[in-house]
């Protein structure tokens, strides 16, 4: 990727999220970098190319994110708690009109979004949940392949359903009860003393 078609979906990203895409104009983006619109052009076809590519760009940083959570040097639920902390952070820079403009005004490049990334997040639960049974601090009678599927389904119905708002979904703290729900259903008698003093310590950055 160029430099320059870098700048303009990073910026794009940026505007996006603390803003929502359909608020952002393409003169806004353009604005925002002191750029012509005309030279973005060069670079994206369009705005629906552009949100494509700020989809990708998201998708490849968030996955090297999560990547980096699977480290060894970390037990299952501390790999745990990283991607928790990545989540809230990443969260917490998200406009709620974001997420409700992809739905509404781009639902194919929402929907591609979803299965990348459930595809990210299903490799790794199956490592996590595994490592965690070796380790004792998961039950050892859980069935990964099951509850690593579960977990990714109730999400998606969570997000598609309106018993939640966007601001509530978007929050940090929607986002640490979510993954606790979760953990504390999968971890042993172990676990769940770590589990519990990362509850009694946990402070959201």
């Amino acid at each position: 990727m160029e430099e320059k078609e870098l700048k303009v979906i990073q910026k794009a990203q940026e505007l996006f999220m603390q803003y929502g895409i359909k608020s952002v104009s393409m003169d806004d983006i353009a604005t925002h970098l002191s750029m012509s619109k005309k030279t973005i052009y060069k670079v994206v076809k369009d705005k629906k190319d552009l949100v494509g590519k700020v989809l990708d760009y998201n998708f490849e940083t968030n996955s090297a994110k999560v990547e980096e959570t699977l480290t060894p040097d970390l037990n299952a639920i501390e790999q745990m708690i990283e991607l928790i902390k990545f989540v809230t952070w990443k969260v917490k820079y998200y406009s709620p009109n974001m997420i409700f403009d992809l739905q509404k005004f781009y639902p194919e490049e929402y929907l591609k979004l979803q299965k990348r990334k459930n595809k990210v997040l299903q490799e790794f639960y199956t490592y996590n949940f595994e490592k965690g049974i070796e380790e004792g601090l998961y039950r050892e009678n859980m069935n990964v392949s099951v509850i690593s599927r579960i977990i990714i389904y109730l999400t998606e119905k969570i997000i598609d359903n309106d018993q939640f708002t966007i601001e509530e979904l978007c929050s940090p703290d929607f986002v640490v009860q979510l993954y606790l729900y979760h953990l504390h259903g999968i971890v042993s008698e172990k676990g769940l003393k770590i589990l519990n003093e990362f509850e009694n310590n946990f402070k959201y950055e």
